[in-house]
């Protein structure tokens, strides 16, 4: 006898088995049964039926304690990004103290000029902040990075109701963070890598677009 009869999912097959309990029980006289030939039967649904009870209890809480992870360490992450970012800029950081601090550490730059490369750009809208990932691969940074001339990337900003950019910050490294609290508005962010000298700036990146504020 094949057993394709038996159903693969586990509920499918828990029900499947109480149905088959339940008639066999109702016709155990046609088969020259009686009820202690079920009760090998009985153990073991009841024993599937436990363990299945288990399983399901345990993937609900793999999955509650999967999501809190995930909540504590995506607050977590953006607290150390704002503040790495917050000391990276004061004047008094140096090299010493961002390998110190696990933080990027600047390699010298001795090449000037300007390369053909143009940055990748992906925006993020949190909580009234506009999260700007910019280059070689800003959808992962931990593998993205920066052509070897560029020490970092001017990003450029205009609202829907302007026609022309106007700079809104030099970064050197990506992730870039910018505030806004104001009516609800679109603003386009455009991204352009820039060498040693204010001059070497590379060709910008394709507009974005983002909605924030309200």
């Amino acid at each position: 006898m094949g057993r394709s009869y038996i159903p693969r999912p586990d509920t499918d097959f828990l029900a499947w088995m109480n149905n088959f309990l339940t008639a066999l029980n109702a016709n155990l006289s046609a088969f020259g049964l009686v009820a202690a030939d079920l009760t090998p039967l009985t153990n073991a649904r009841n024993d599937f039926q436990t363990k299945l009870g288990a399983f399901q209890s345990a993937q609900i809480a793999l999955r509650t304690a999967s999501e809190a992870k995930k909540d504590s360490r995506d607050t977590a992450e953006s607290l150390f990004r704002q503040m790495a970012q917050r000391i990276n800029r004061h004047p008094n950081m140096t090299d010493a103290l961002r390998a110190q601090l696990g933080l990027t550490v600047p390699r010298p730059r001795q090449r000037r000029g300007v390369g053909p490369e143009i940055p990748g750009v992906r925006l993020e809208v949190d909580a009234g902040r506009v999260i700007v990932h910019f280059g070689t691969n800003p959808d992962d940074e931990r593998r993205n990075g920066k052509p070897e001339w560029a020490i970092g990337a001017n990003i450029y900003i205009r609202e829907e109701s302007e026609s022309a950019y106007r700079l809104l910050a030099f970064d050197t490294a990506s992730p870039y963070m910018w505030e806004y609290r104001g009516a609800p508005k679109r603003f386009y962010f455009r991204v352009a890598y820039r060498g040693v000298r204010e001059q070497d700036e590379g060709t910008p990146s394709p507009e974005e677009v983002v909605s924030v504020g309200g």
